[in-house]
C-alpha cells in the first residue's frame, strides 16, 4: 500500500469519526459552553447596566435632599430606573433563552430538510 492511500485512509477515517462526533459534541460539550456563554452575557449586560447598585441605594436620596419630598422623589425615580434596566436584562436573559433552544433546535430541524428532500427525490 502506498503512502497516499495510507495518508487518505486516514483522511477518509477522521472525516467518518467528525461526521459522527459533531452531534455528541454538540449536544454536551458544545451546549454547555453555548450556555455559560449566554449566562456570562445576562451578567454582563446586568454589570453593564448596574443594576445590583441601582437596588442598593433605592433608599439613598439624591443630590443630598434629605427633606420628605426630597426622598419620595428620589425613591420614584430610582424605582423607575430599576424596572427599566430590570426589563432590559430579563428581556435580555429571554433572547439568550431564544438562542439556546435555536442551538438546540438546529442540528434536528437540518436533519428533517435534509431527509425530507432526499425522500421527495425518491419519489418524485
Amino acid at each position: 500500500m502506498s503512502v497516499s492511500a495510507t495518508i487518505v485512509g486516514k483522511l477518509f477515517l477522521a472525516l467518518f469519526f467528525e461526521i459522527f462526533y459533531a452531534p455528541i459534541w454538540w449536544y454536551t460539550h458544545g451546549l454547555v459552553w453555548f450556555v455559560r456563554c449566554a449566562g456570562r452575557s445576562v451578567r454582563e449586560t446586568a454589570r453593564s447596566l448596574a443594576l445590583e447598585l441601582w437596588v442598593k441605594n433605592i433608599f439613598v436620596p439624591m443630590y443630598g435632599q434629605y427633606d420628605f419630598w426630597g426622598r419620595v422623589v428620589s425613591f420614584i425615580v430610582r424605582l423607575a430606573n430599576i424596572f427599566g434596566r430590570g426589563l432590559w436584562v430579563a428581556l435580555w436573559a429571554l433572547m439568550c433563552l431564544c438562542v439556546i433552544l435555536l442551538w438546540i433546535l438546529t442540528p434536528i430541524s437540518l436533519l428533517y430538510l435534509f431527509l425530507s428532500g432526499i425522500t421527495h427525490l425518491l419519489y418524485v
